[in-house]
């Protein structure tokens, strides 16, 4: 009777037949091929759902979150069966001839598959008449008896058609699939195309309105300006007054014992005052000016979870940014958690600065960390702190070095959560730092 053979490929065993379907006749090689590609190379991994993955397809499935393609089921590293097949092992596992649909019956190692399949009489050939595959040790019956009156009664034919027709059909689902690929990626394309018009117009509303926040500036220097200069002529005519006042008392006798002094003082200590309100306003509108809002990307994605999976602590912090006259910034950390996975801690650190003594402290600004969503800006997570609320905590006092300890939300979420929902994008993530008053 017909030998019930598996079709499956070998990889990085040998040259001549690496790549090539071979008919295993023995169960065990379904056991280690790849439940994916089918292939069955030197080491695999079963995953606790059993399925069993070739090196390739493992480290794809770890690079897309550690979650079985089949079952959609998470798996972590303590979980994984190794499987080794050795080159001397598949060698001596049973397969039948390729000739098998044409009525071979040889079923022998792997190694001697080749030196069979050159002496096999059972290789087909096509009849130049009805054009039907007919092993070629029976062309001269099959030609001579009539070919043309029953093709369908040739056994070879039909196994051949049948094989002719499997493969047509095979690799019609393989266009079909690639078709739907392309057609997901050119709707993918799509969603990016309209969410990229989406930020142009909503960066031209900004810019709009930005530019009005700078017209109501300057209507607002303008006022501070002839404020300033009606201040400083107001003074100037003190100051006139007061020199007439004291030209007139040495004139006079009677005001011979006035403290000419006291009045000079008096005189110098309104002008200071004067000065240093006008600073202060001045100082007041840089801050009003000062931008609140920060948008950073943490690069390298992947070489933070590696790090992050070998048991270190993966960081990344912003550039430093001036927010209400404060210099501060940003950084994130990814670090494994008990349960093998990865927490993504959020951070808020202030550095010295050359304004630091005339800002109030401690700093009481209200703090909002955003990881900002790719596609969907509903998914956005993000946490607000208020500093009001940790006034004794040294990170929110002046900085007595280059910059204070970091202050923040620990485990913010995971890297899993992230990864799964979409948040990294070309090997990067989208922050946003808020400082509010």
């Amino acid at each position: 009777g017909a030998v019930e053979a598996l079709s499956h490929r070998m990889v990085g065993f040998s040259d001549a037949l690496d790549w090539r379907p071979l008919l295993f006749v023995e169960p065990v090689i379904a056991e280690r091929a790849c439940a994916l590609c089918g292939v069955v190379c030197g080491t695999a991994v079963r995953l606790s759902c059993a399925h069993t993955l070739c090196r390739d397809c493992y480290a794809e499935c770890v690079e897309q979150g550690r979650i079985c393609p089949l079952d959609q089921e998470p798996f972590s590293e303590d979980d994984l069966l190794r499987l080794d097949c050795s080159a001397s092992y598949l060698g001596k596992r049973r397969v039948a001839c390729w000739n098998a649909p044409g009525g071979c019956d040889f079923v022998g190692p792997v190694t001697s598959l080749l030196d069979h399949f050159k002496q096999c009489s059972f290789h087909t050939v096509s009849c130049p008449q009805c054009h039907f595959p007919v092993v070629r040790s029976n062309i001269v019956r099959h030609c001579r008896g009539g070919c043309c009156s029953r093709p369908a009664t040739d056994t070879v034919a039909k196994n051949c058609q049948s094989r002719e027709r499997d493969s047509i059909q095979q690799a019609r689902d393989e266009l079909k699939e690639a078709l739907g690929k392309v057609s997901e990626e050119l709707i993918s394309l799509q969603s990016g195309l309209n969410q990229c018009r989406e930020d142009i117009r909503a960066t031209r509303a900004t810019g709009t309105s930005c530019q009005h926040l700078l017209e109501g500036q300057a209507l607002r220097l303008n006022a501070l300006n002839a404020l300033c200069t009606s201040s400083f002529t107001e003074e100037r005519r003190t100051v006139e007054k007061v020199a007439a006042d004291v030209a007139a008392m040495k004139l006079s006798s009677s005001l011979t014992n006035i403290d000419v002094s006291m009045l000079r003082s008096a005189q110098s200590t309104q002008s200071n005052q004067l000065i240093a309100a006008t600073e202060e306003v001045s100082y007041n509108l840089v801050r009003f000016c000062g931008p609140k809002t920060f948008h950073w990307y943490v690069s390298d994605w992947a070489a933070m979870k590696a790090t992050a999976h070998q048991g270190r602590t993966a960081s990344s912090e912003s550039p430093e940014w001036n927010a209400f006259g404060y210099n501060v910034c940003s950084f994130v950390q990814l670090v494994k958690n008990d349960n093998r996975g990865l927490d993504f801690n959020c951070y808020f650190k202030i550095y010295a600065g050359s304004s630091d003594s005339e800002l109030g402290w401690p700093f009481s600004k209200t703090v909002v960390f955003k990881i900002i969503h790719p596609k969907d800006k509903s998914k956005d997570i993000f946490h607000k702190m208020d500093a009001d609320n940790y006034r004794e905590n040294d990170s929110f006092h002046r900085p007595t070095g280059t910059s204070n300890v970091g202050i923040g939300i620990a485990s913010f979420c995971t890297a899993g959560k992230l990864h799964g929902e979409g948040f990294i994008r070309d090997n990067k993530l989208h922050m946003l730092l808020q400082v509010k008053p």
